[in-house]
């Protein structure tokens, strides 16, 4: 059972830095195309101006149009986006950001399911 164990957090660590590093990556070529779709909201120039353009900044704007494309009623509601800017991206790109996200979650629950099975035995 323990060899179980430890292949099962190897797999999921695995999953979870490759998923990581392909994100990186995408958010290192595509920031700026997505940024452009979004050129009139404040949330996305007011991330550009705090965080700036490292690797760390893009990462957080990537982060801020997460938010923008998950609940676009509460980011209109804020007055952050125009009624129909989270629509000027493009469908392909949309959902490569949300899988990315959704497959990140995904990893962060079974790690802790993971963590409750280990501390159960």
């Amino acid at each position: 059972m323990r060899y179980l164990t430890g292949l099962l957090s190897m797999a999921m660590s695995f999953w979870m830095i490759a998923t990581a590093l392909a994100m990186t990556i995408f958010c290192y070529r595509k920031i700026e195309v997505i940024e452009s779709y979004l050129n009139d909201c404040r949330c996305m120039s007011d991330a550009r101006r705090m965080w700036g353009d490292g690797i760390i900044g893009r990462q957080m704007r990537m982060n801020m149009v997460t938010v923008l494309l998950t609940f676009p009623n509460l980011m209109y509601l804020r007055g952050d986006i125009s009624k129909d800017a989270n629509l000027r991206v493009p469908p392909h790109l949309r959902a490569w950001i949300l899988w990315f996200y959704i497959n990140l979650n995904t990893v962060f629950v079974c790690m802790i399911g993971l963590y409750a099975f280990i501390k159960a035995q």
